[in-house]
């Protein structure tokens, strides 16, 4: 073996290693986009649930990683997911929440079909690197080793701008998650997802904190029946004062009792100029006592 031959293998090895550690680098990405692609849970378990996914990821092929990234991360515009969640309610939600999280691109067709088509041809140009490469090129020539090196270079072109994609996709999730992230850590998100309250000013109300409160109020205070509601503005007071009617767009504790038509409302007279008292109870009560 000539010294020109050894010294071309060695380049050969070398680009050979570089392309290899590229779709390394590209496996390991994939595998992280697809753990946190599309997860859901309870809330509390979420982390867990992310962590055991992407360990079933560790020992998948190319191939494989390539169709859940075809299947469920990339898709067509206008088409319907198929990883799409029930929107009926659930009968078993934990206290924690249950929290399904799913990110996509949407692709023109003709863009997909491209798309779909290219990751195709990666997936045999990795195949062809770790199982045919020796069968192709004849590495024992000087000229086999320089047509190796060429096919070489280009193969890492194409590697490294598949990855060059592929980090683009997965910076465009994350950015996304910190949106999310951030919305979760707002007032918005909680007076909405926690309070009933949506960002526009509208109630939910059969949901919201603030009637929560009434009805354990008529727990604590009720009197055959009916809760006096001055006791319950005080234990709401006392209790949560941040829970107040201005919250809900009201302007008094009775608009409250009226807009959420969770609450019947009796109003007894003073004998004397004072305005009297303001009773309430929950209507699912009414008729157990008089």
């Amino acid at each position: 073996m000539t010294e020109d031959v050894t010294s071309e293998q060695h380049e050969v090895q070398r680009k050979m290693g570089r392309c290899l550690l590229r779709l390394q680098q590209y496996e390991k990405l994939l595998k992280a986009l697809a753990a946190h692609q599309s997860i859901e849970g309870p809330g509390d378990q979420l982390m867990t649930i992310r962590d055991q996914k992407a360990e079933g990821l560790k020992n998948k092929t190319l191939g494989h990683l390539v169709g859940v990234l075809t299947g469920s991360y990339l898709s067509v515009q206008g088409a319907e997911s198929g990883d799409a969640g029930p929107d009926e309610p659930r009968d078993d939600v934990p206290r924690s929440g249950w929290i399904r999280s799913h990110s996509t691109i949407a692709m023109s067709p003709e863009s997909y079909a491209e798309t779909v088509q290219q990751l195709s041809e990666l997936v045999a140009l990795r195949n062809n690197l770790v199982h045919h490469f020796i069968e192709t090129y004849d590495v024992w020539t000087l000229q086999g080793c320089r047509d190796a090196v060429a096919y070489l270079d280009d193969a890492y072109l194409k590697v490294d701008s598949h990855y060059a994609t592929l980090a683009a996709w997965a910076k465009s999730m994350q950015d996304a998650h910190a949106v999310t992230a951030s919305f979760f850590a707002s007032k918005a998100w909680e007076d909405y997802f926690v309070h009933g309250i949506a960002p526009e000013g509208t109630v939910d109300w059969p949901r919201a904190t603030v009637v929560e409160l009434l009805r354990e109020a008529t727990t604590a205070h009720a009197q055959a029946g009916w809760t006096n509601l001055a006791d319950a503005i005080r234990r709401i007071g006392a209790l949560h004062p941040e829970q107040t009617p201005k919250r809900y767009g009201c302007t008094s504790w009775r608009q409250v009792l009226h807009e959420s038509k969770h609450f019947e409302v009796r109003r007894d007279k003073a004998m004397d100029e004072s305005p009297g008292q303001t009773w309430y109870r929950r209507r699912d009560d009414a008729g157990k006592s008089s």
